[in-house]
């Protein structure tokens, strides 16, 4: 797991409760199908496409495997960051199983404080974003897997 200076700070400030049962909607998507295409993965989330492209495929990937926590959870804003570390935590393990290198992104707006999760396989010659989380200067990010 990596985690950006900014994330740093603010895990620094949050009082984690992982006995609070995460919002149904999100406990949901953690054990939710993978769905396999053309060798891309994507979460069973309704929005799987029918092929994946020969190229590129881990931009679609990055696109269509995002969640965005808030528009999940029952809970209230201050409780985003830690529903979207235990998804996180989740997904990863199921991704960690299936043998291939993923990269699973937690970011967290600081001004809304929106938190959004993306993920996907790490294939060479097809880069999202940067391997380092302090290259997102805007948000607290923490990254696990490649």
């Amino acid at each position: 797991m990596r985690i950006n200076t900014k994330m740093r700070d603010r895990l620094a400030q949050v009082a984690f409760a992982p006995e609070k049962p995460l919002s149904p909607r999100i406990a949901a998507l953690c054990s939710a199908e993978f769905v396999l295409r053309d060798d891309a993965v994507f979460l069973a989330t309704g929005l799987v496409p029918e092929e994946a492209p020969t190229s590129d495929k881990t931009g679609l990937e990055a696109w269509v495997n995002k969640i965005q926590i808030g528009d999940l959870s029952e809970r209230g804003s201050e409780a985003w960051l830690q529903e979207g570390v235990q998804f996180c935590t989740f997904v990863g393990l199921r991704l960690e199983a299936l043998g291939r290198p993923y990269r699973l992104i937690l970011s967290r707006d600081p001004d809304s404080g929106d938190v959004s999760v993306r993920f996907f396989i790490v294939r060479p010659g097809e880069p999202w974003g940067s391997k380092n989380p302090d290259d997102f200067v805007l948000e607290e990010v923490i990254q696990w897997g490649e």
